[in-house]
């Protein structure tokens, strides 16, 4: 059984649409949808946003791990709808985002890049490296040559917030020496990790590097009336549900 860790089910409704024989239950309170695609048993596990614990048995008769979703861009040349393959994980917790933005009362302000990574680092943990990252995102790229979709190989830094605005996003990717952000995969990588299991982030740009995000109210309703990332739906889950279908035909599965 190959696990697939999501936080949304907006990320992945295209994805299901692919799948066989969809059956959905709820085990220690998540939805689980269950299905077939390319004689593959998978188990799709929507986790909630963020670090949010979750009982770790419902990875137990998992073979691998997948954590796929949606990212956010740190660096220019990424688009809404290319994939990320993450090759190396760090965390940036409360107190690093603290140290590497300005206090409150001076939104959207950051201090100087770099400068909290020069201090004392992210965090006491050490990045997670990734090595079959590298050669997972050359074969998904060459799969979705023809397809139009753009996949990037690289760092991502786990918040433990929404990263807001352009000049935190820079800061943020300058500071961890990452080109993409989200909340979850560093902790879904030492789930994983602790329990043996292979684990790869497939994850799909929603928000551009110059795109704000206005921040989180209930799943992905959004507390400003006016979003970008509202029309980025579409197209970023399209990309992650061709990802994915292709790459359940990796000959490294079988």
């Amino acid at each position: 059984m190959i696990c697939v860790m999501v936080s949304l089910k907006k990320e992945i409704d295209y994805f299901l649409d692919i799948l066989q024989n969809v059956k959905k239950r709820k085990i220690s309170g998540r939805a689980v949808y269950r299905g077939r695609i390319n004689g593959n048993d998978i188990e799709v596990i929507k986790t909630g946003i963020g670090s949010k614990s979750f009982d770790v048995k419902l990875l137990e008769n998992c073979s691998r791990v997948i954590s796929a979703g949606f990212c956010g861009a740190l660096v220019t040349g990424f688009s809404t709808g290319d994939i990320v393959v993450s090759t190396e994980l760090v965390l940036a917790d409360e107190k690093f985002l603290n140290r590497l933005y300005v206090p409150k009362g001076m939104s959207g302000a950051a201090c100087p890049a770099g400068s909290a990574n020069r201090e004392n680092g992210l965090t006491e943990q050490e990045p997670k490296k990734n090595p079959q990252a590298v050669t997972v995102g050359e074969e998904l790229r060459l799969l979705l040559l023809d397809k139009g979709v753009k996949i990037h190989r690289g760092r991502t830094v786990t918040a433990s917030r929404a990263i807001r605005n352009y000049r935190e996003k820079v800061a943020l990717g300058q500071a961890a020496g990452a080109v993409s952000v989200d909340m979850e995969d560093y902790y879904r990588f030492a789930h994983a990790d602790s329990m043996g299991k292979p684990f790869i982030s497939i994850r799909s740009v929603l928000d551009e590097v110059s795109d704000d995000v206005p921040g989180f109210g209930s799943g992905l309703h959004f507390r400003s009336h006016v979003s970008t990332l509202l029309k980025n739906l579409t197209p970023a889950a399209v990309s992650l549900a061709l990802a994915l279908e292709q790459f359940f035909t990796l000959k490294s599965l079988k």
